[in-house]
């Protein structure tokens, strides 16, 4: 058993706590901006590194690979040896390596720089996640995960939005921007969240422990699953769409008209997140992902279809909406299945859907090289239904019921 000291006390007055989740949405919104940002700008880095498109594509990979990666132990490390020092370290981190990118002038330092950015992000997105689930109420997580769902998808649209109108000007304004805002961030969370976290007295072993521990949960073990997959469609789907947007005959949209595309998703998500949360603390994580999935696979599956601008942003609006509703859902069931490794749950899950992210232009880069969007788009159709029937395998039981079970 492991044995927790300093954990979370709430703020003694109500508009601190107010201030925690503030700053740690904001750092939940952070991550993101960087990941989609380069959707927008991919011929004006083709120009400037001197590089090809498969080249430029790289650098989702690079930034993705050591992200999910370090997210396997970056949540336990906090368990161990607090949130709060872990999460300054990766948004420190991933504000130098953003700085590092904006003075880059060629394709391998870029790599590096974005390697870099991934890791300083693996310290900052499962970490923020604990740190919600340490302050939120058990019965409100539905609430707190549709909030957090929010931010989240805050920095999925605003990334690729700001990216297009900057690029206008000059790609490397985008990275200056990430840089100022994760410096901002770091010393928010020095100044204004004031506990040490969940530090547990164990030894380095506890580790390896610790994982294993986690990977032997059934619940949490498919809630990551899905995660990867749902990544995986997801990112494969907005990816390869930037590309065709801007290149196919009939359509060559200009980088904002690709960003605000690729935005609409998040920007939905923004607002449709706390309904989400809702719908789950009324009903159940397990509704919430099926609800969303529902949505979201016709809607990639119809994109293939479109050739007008209005119709690819309805059909990115609802494909956001979907997403928002299986994110809330499972953001909530990883919170609550393993409270005393709240940290490890978020790094095992964080983990497998960044990897599925990861992975997805890398395996997917054929497909649409033979086969066009039509192709990704059936691809990641198809992946999102098979996830939708691994989520029948969620419990079915209420969150209020669950609060109850685990109260008594």
């Amino acid at each position: 058993m492991v044995n927790y000291v300093d954990c979370y006390m709430p703020p003694s007055n109500r508009m601190s706590r107010l201030t925690n989740y503030a700053v740690i949405y904001l750092c939940a919104a952070i991550g993101p901006l960087a990941g989609n940002a380069i959707l927008s700008m991919l011929h004006e880095l083709q120009t400037s590194l001197n590089a090809t498109l498969p080249e430029i594509y790289l650098s989702i990979p690079a930034f993705m690979f050591p992200y999910a990666f370090l997210q396997l132990f970056s949540g336990t490390l906090s368990d161990k040896w607090g949130r709060k020092s872990i999460l300054i370290l990766g948004l420190m981190l991933y504000a130098i390596s953003s700085l590092g990118i904006a003075l880059i002038d060629n394709l391998p330092g870029f790599l590096l720089m974005r390697i870099a950015q991934g890791v300083g992000n693996a310290f900052i997105a499962p970490v923020a996640l604990a740190m919600l689930g340490d302050i939120s109420d058990r019965e409100r997580y539905g609430a707190a995960m549709g909030f957090y769902g929010s931010f989240t998808t805050a920095g999925i649209a605003i990334g690729p939005l700001v990216a297009g109108f900057l690029t206008e000007i000059d790609w490397r304004l985008t990275f200056l921007l990430f840089f100022a805002l994760a410096l901002t961030s770091s010393l928010l969370v020095l100044i204004l969240i004031r506990y040490p976290g969940a530090r547990a007295r164990t030894n380095a072993a506890s580790v390896i422990s610790n994982m294993r521990m986690a990977l032997k949960h059934r619940v949490l073990v498919m809630s990551s699953l899905i995660g990867a997959m749902g990544f995986f469609a997801g990112i494969g789907n907005i990816s390869f769409l930037s590309d065709y947007l801007r290149t196919a005959q009939g359509l060559l949209f200009g980088a904002s008209d690709v960003g605000l595309v690729i935005s609409m998703g998040g920007f939905m998500g923004i607002f449709v997140s706390p309904v989400a949360g809702e719908l789950t603390d009324r009903c159940s994580p397990r509704l919430s992902v099926l609800l969303g999935i529902s949505i979201a696979a016709p809607a990639v599956f119809l994109t293939a279809f479109a050739g007008e601008f209005y119709q690819f942003i309805a059909l990115s609006s609802l494909t956001g909406i979907g997403t928002s509703f299986m994110w809330t859902g499972l953001l909530t069931q990883i919170v609550s299945e393993m409270p005393e490794l709240r940290g490890t749950a978020s790094s095992l899950f964080n983990g497998s859907r960044f990897s599925g992210y990861a992975i997805s232009p890398i395996l997917l880069t054929p497909v649409y090289l033979s086969a066009s969007y039509f192709g990704i788009a059936i691809v990641c159709s198809l992946i999102l239904v098979i996830a939708g029937l691994l989520a029948q395998l969620l419990p079915r039981k209420h969150c209020d019921e669950e609060s109850k079970a685990h109260a008594s």
